[in-house]
């Protein structure tokens, strides 16, 4: 709806990673409008990241803030 109409937006969100790299839990902090907080979470929910790792290089599961920018074209 909102490239519909135009509009770019941005939402910032927290997300847990595990340390396998799968994607838990995402939580929209802020949005400039719910739909963009909604597709933020949909494409991190189905993302998959590099291990994060601790000082050793050991994989450890770890918790994130992320901010996603729409733009219209």
């Amino acid at each position: 709806d909102e490239r519909r109409l135009g509009r770019a937006g941005e939402a910032l969100v927290q997300l847990r990673i595990a340390s396998d790299g799968r994607v838990g839990r995402v939580t929209v902090l802020a949005s400039s409008a719910a739909a963009c907080g909604d597709a933020c979470r949909e494409v991190l929910e189905a993302s998959r990241w590099d291990a994060p790792v601790d000082a050793h290089g050991t994989p450890v599961a770890t918790i994130v803030r992320y901010r996603c920018r729409f733009e219209t074209r």
